[in-house]
């Protein structure tokens, strides 16, 4: 049988042989360059996707930190104007104090990170650190004298300092996240 199938031509060859090199030929020159141009796609679309990602997880962390600062930029100009009234007895310096109400920055803040546990344990815990510096400057305002003394001052420099580790722990998180 081996015989009746060679070829015409004379060429010796199996015509099973002629058909197996066009059938390679044809998997090497057409198949296999659309194979891999498919999984090149695929693994194209796959990265684009991670980057697409990426970069909504750094607009996200950004919102964040723009956030925390602007929550920490008005505690420091209410604590500045509360403490230039208290140091010269001048009102004006309360301006200062009562134009930069942070809650609403808070609140923005808060609702932002609620998906995060560990930040948002943190900011709840920057909120009653804030209620509790507010309260205490709304008694300093009250009765000045008394908010001069040391222990007054102290007390209020200490809760300062402790918001302020708050919003670093913040910036910490973030920074984590983004490594």
């Amino acid at each position: 049988m081996r015989i009746a199938a060679r070829r015409a031509d004379g060429s010796g060859r199996d015509a099973d042989a002629l058909g197996t090199g066009a059938g390679r030929l044809f998997i090497s020159a057409v198949i296999l360059p659309i194979v891999l141009a498919l999984v090149g796609a695929g693994w194209l679309v796959w990265q684009v996707g991670r980057v697409s990602q990426a970069n909504v997880w750094a607009r996200e962390s950004a919102h964040v930190v723009d956030m925390a600062n602007d929550v920490h930029k008005l505690l420091l100009a209410q604590h500045t104007g509360l403490r230039g009234f208290l140091i010269t007895g001048d009102a004006s310096f309360l301006d200062l104090y009562e134009q930069h109400q942070s809650y609403e920055t808070l609140d923005a803040l808060e609702q932002h990170v609620a998906g995060d546990a560990r930040q948002a344990a943190l900011v709840r815990a920057l909120r009653t650190e804030l209620v509790a510096w507010e309260d205490a400057a709304v008694r300093a305002i009250a009765a000045p004298a008394e908010a001069r003394a040391l222990p007054e001052m102290v007390r209020r420099e200490a809760s300062l300092d402790r918001t302020q580790a708050l919003f670093a722990d913040l910036m910490r998180i973030q920074e984590e996240k983004r490594t």
